[in-house]
């Protein structure tokens, strides 16, 4: 590897591939590769592909992409495109995966055409199906449940699932369909927000972790107690009001709540003294690395008692 051609020098010399990687650096990149996080960096609408009533292809709606081949490629639609797929299975279900690529022939790529395209790959019908790769330098943007004999993509049982990436100019939020797809980047720089559709939650990378960044009102609670929790830039707050709970001496404790997403535990166990709605008996709220929520005995009268309190803590 070499230092690139400035894209802009005066000399002239760079060529289309150092002005791919030139242009890389304006987008949340890989810190390994500095090869850009292909997606999507904005659309008309959240559902990019959707189903079609008449015919047995998807609507794939407009859009601005960064793609990743050897570098940054910038590609546009500007319409709804219609593309087709192939008949559903007679047996079973098939799950296809719509992706546009920008195709080139020259070296070192070595497609048939120069032409950006939408493509379709085929998966196998199957009891329980699984979704095909998409070809190198193509960006998926939707998987397609086929169920046998469907005539149409907006039939019962047809399943459109949204997989594109949201890409990011550089210091912007990365933003993905699913857990999954948050796990797999692991190269993204230290500090990368990021924010995941399945949770409506967002997230920093953080010592080589996805931490909680913010979080919408969550309950969490545990049997009938009431807990709530929401977090801001990488701080969680716990609002409950407990049931009655028996506390029977030093050592007791209750389980009242449940973080329910382990990216938002606490990297160390924290807590302090609650309030209570019965004569201020002494009690400890605290959260564990676990994500438990718990309330214990400090002092005072055994026996039951109401806890009420907003416990906050540093995510980590």
């Amino acid at each position: 590897m070499a230092l690139r051609n400035s894209l802009f020098a005066v000399s002239g010399k760079a060529s289309f591939m150092d002005a791919r990687r030139d242009m890389s650096g304006l987008f949340v990149c890989d810190k390994t590769t500095m090869m850009p996080i292909a997606g999507i960096l904005d659309r008309s609408q959240d559902n990019l592909v959707t189903g079609n009533s008449n015919s047995m292809s998807v609507t794939v709606h407009p859009f601005n992409a960064v793609l990743n081949r050897y570098g940054a490629l910038l590609i546009q639609n500007d319409g709804n495109v219609n593309v087709p797929l192939n008949a559903a299975p007679s047996a079973n279900s098939r799950i296809d995966v719509v992706y546009v690529k920008q195709h080139e022939k020259r070296s070192p790529m070595s497609d048939s055409s120069d032409v950006p395209a939408f493509g379709v790959v085929k998966g196998t019908a199957a009891a329980v199906p699984v979704a095909p790769a998409v070809p190198d330098g193509a960006l998926a943007l939707a998987q397609v449940l086929l169920p046998a004999g469907v005539s149409n993509t907006a039939a019962a049982g047809v399943v459109i699932t949204q997989t594109y990436i949201g890409a990011a100019m550089k210091g912007d939020m990365l933003r993905v369909q699913t857990s999954a797809q948050r796990n797999a980047l692991t190269g993204v720089p230290e500090g990368t927000l990021l924010h995941n559709v399945a949770d409506n939650c967002d997230y920093v990378r953080k010592d080589g972790k996805w931490r909680g960044w913010n979080m919408p009102w969550s309950d969490i609670h545990l049997g009938n107690h009431i807990a709530h929790m929401w977090a801001s830039g990488g701080t969680a707050h716990i609002d409950l009001l407990t049931s009655t709970v028996n506390l029977t001496g030093w050592g007791s404790e209750v389980t009242i709540a449940q973080v329910n997403n382990p990216n938002f535990y606490p990297a160390i166990a924290e807590g302090c003294y609650a309030g209570t709605r019965d004569s201020y008996y002494p009690t400890v709220l605290s959260v564990l690395t676990n994500g438990s929520v718990k309330v214990g005995y400090v002092g005072g009268a055994t026996g039951g008692r109401v806890v009420s309190h907003i416990l906050t803590y540093n995510i980590g």
